[in-house]
């Protein structure tokens, strides 16, 4: 293992052939990259690097330096002052950050993969969602609204009533299939509890008649009503 300094680049390598490395080199001067304090790392002929791209960061991480071109070829600096945003491998794109700022969601860090994008609040609420973002902009809206304490949401869909599916998700229903099911219920709330029919979902549990029913009798509550 090798450290190697080149146009104040710091690499960390394992590769001895200066041809690569300066491949390497000059892929980052073109895209005019500013790592953070210029380290990078080239192992098993992958680069592993932080880029600052406005005040977003790019996470890339194991790619060949033609993925890590592309990667860099395609993506806009990016400036914003309500989130702190990180790309994992992937271009950063107008698009995604648009998306965010439409939300009334407070200042947030942000961690954005192909396929999902992670959202923690500075309140606490974590949640992961689409790349489309639907369901954090209908969440948004509800979220200062539901006097809760900060908990991790997971994955959230659009639904008919955010505010349910939060309260669910609270309450330890995490099946978004079934929280779903639930809301086509025409459920009621109260007072933060979720009512359908006779049975009460809230910070005592579920509860039938006011006494505990386990999950199963919920999917069997939407087995008996389709």
């Amino acid at each position: 293992m090798n450290k190697v300094i080149i146009n104040k680049y710091v690499i960390r390598t394992d590769c001895n052939d200066d041809n690569i490395l300066n491949d390497l080199v000059q892929t980052l001067r073109k895209y005019n990259v500013k790592a953070y304090n210029y380290k990078v790392e080239f192992l098993r002929d992958k680069v592993s690097v932080r880029v600052i791209r406005g005040n977003a960061v790019l996470n890339l991480s194991n790619l060949y330096i033609k993925e890590l071109e592309d990667i860099l070829r395609e993506s806009e600096e990016l400036y914003t002052t309500r989130f702190g945003i990180e790309f994992h491998n992937i271009p950063s794109k107008r698009e995604i950050l648009d998306k965010l700022e439409s939300t009334e969601l407070p200042y947030s860090k942000v961690d954005v993969f192909k396929d999902k994008v992670k959202i923690r609040t500075v309140n606490g609420f974590t949640l992961i969602d689409e790349t489309n973002l639907e369901a954090t902009y209908y969440l948004s809206l509800i979220l200062d609204k539901v006097n809760l304490k900060p908990f991790n949401v997971g994955r959230i869909k659009k639904v008919k009533d955010m505010r349910a599916l939060l309260l669910l998700k609270y309450y330890g229903v995490r099946d978004l299939e079934l929280i779903e099911k639930l809301i086509d219920l025409d459920l009621r709330i109260e007072d933060n509890e979720i009512i359908i029919g006779d049975i009460t979902i809230g910070e005592r549990g579920i509860l039938k008649k006011d006494k505990e029913v386990s999950k199963k009798e919920l999917y069997e509550l939407v087995k008996v009503n389709k």
